[in-house]
């Protein structure tokens, strides 16, 4: 535990499982711009083809590539991902829904931060860059860049987050995804989050079918917040908040649309 682990240039294709507390560093550790650049460069990167699974607590991947069969499937508390690029085309179900993801948990988690990293998503339905099914809670999707290339994404959303706790905030994200359900769709009916907060995200669709953010189910005690958002290209329902508890605060404000 508490080691760090630096991982040189080149393509790795064992299955790994990680059950230490460790971080691992690739060549573009702490590199700013990886979000916005996304897999168009040559920086010397280390890739990993085969599917990961964390099962430690207090795991941190910076600055690696995941390709082919690289999906990250996380089962231990406190796991970050930053200065990644997720361009695999296999990717993990999301527990016992009929979700896939190229980021995904398994059981309940706690502590859950992905920023500054580029996903690419190329699937038809029910397929996105981050789904999460178990409960998760305490999460972070900050600064990242999302997007589909597949033309006609059918019930895909790009991040779903099905069963929420503690604190949540999807902000200053840069989202280009075409599918025709939410982009972003959080909550079931075992929601006990007290806070929601999506902010400062650029949202575009480009099917003429795709809808933009569904929070729903929200607890008595939650409060959630969808402001300052610039959401276009968009048919579909903008801003959903369907079958939230009477006492549950709502704030949306401050948002841009555009069909």
């Amino acid at each position: 535990d508490g080691d760090v682990i630096r991982v040189k240039a080149g393509v790795f294709v064992e299955e790994l499982t990680i059950d230490k507390a460790v971080t691992i560093e690739g060549p573009e550790k702490d590199v700013e711009g990886v979000a916005a650049i996304g897999d168009d460069r040559d920086l010397g990167e280390a890739e990993i083809t085969k599917p990961l699974t964390v099962t430690a607590n207090g795991v941190t991947i910076d600055g690696m590539k995941f390709s082919g069969e690289g999906y990250i499937v996380v089962s231990g508390n406190n796991f970050t991902l930053t200065n990644c690029i997720q361009v695999c085309t296999s990717y993990a179900k999301a527990g016992t829904s009929n979700r896939y993801g190229q980021v995904t948990n398994v059981g309940t988690i706690s502590g859950l931060t992905i920023t500054n990293s580029y996903f690419e998503c190329n699937k038809n339905y029910c397929y996105g860059c981050i789904a999460t099914s178990d409960i998760v809670s305490n999460v972070v999707i900050k600064g990242n860049f999302l997007q589909s290339t597949y033309d006609t994404g059918s019930v895909n959303e790009c991040i779903q987050l099905y069963t929420i706790d503690g604190t949540i905030e999807v902000s200053e994200n840069t989202i280009m995804f075409d599918t025709t359900n939410f982009v972003i769709y959080m909550g079931s009916t075992g929601n006990s989050c007290t806070s929601v907060v999506i902010k400062d995200n650029h949202i575009s669709g480009y099917n003429g079918n795709t809808a933009g953010i569904s929070v729903r189910n929200m607890p008595a005690a939650c409060k959630f917040d969808i402001v300052h958002n610039y959401i276009v290209g968009m048919s579909g329902n903008l801003i959903d908040s369907k079958t939230s508890k009477a006492g549950a605060q709502v704030n949306i404000k401050y948002n841009y649309f555009e069909t």
